[in-house]
């Protein structure tokens, strides 16, 4: 490459940088738009994964509480796509912590300790 043709392709080169450089400062300058997330809403419809997910749960108890009736059988949107109402799963997530009536479950074996009145003969 001659010297005229390398000066020509830097100024070349120079200008595109430049012109990145405009556009840089411009997009600097402009307000930047706030970002829109989304909310989850309890009408929005999840598939198989985002319910495991949100019990917590394996896909094999999913589908075995879903053949158990304990879960609801979802809607098919699809010949292969079902989904379920986000609102249903959190409610049956919330039942299911707070058993209305019940004393919570005790876990783990009983403590052998008994109470010292038990050993005095009173």
């Amino acid at each position: 490459m001659d010297k005229s043709s390398l000066l020509a392709h830097i100024m070349t080169l120079r200008r595109e940088v430049d012109g990145l450089m405009d556009m840089v400062i411009a997009m600097e300058d402009t307000e930047p738009q706030p970002v829109q997330v989304k909310q989850d809403s309890p009408d929005d419809w999840m598939t198989a994964k985002q319910t495991c997910k949100c019990l917590k749960i394996s896909e094999t108890t999913f589908y075995e509480y879903i053949r158990q009736g304990l879960l609801p059988p979802g809607m098919e949107f699809g010949p292969r796509s079902k989904r379920w109402k986000m609102s249903e799963i959190r409610a049956w997530r919330e039942a299911k912590q707070n058993p209305a009536g019940e004393a919570p479950r005790r876990r783990g074996r009983r403590s052998r300790v008994m109470k010292i009145g038990a050993f005095m003969h009173v």
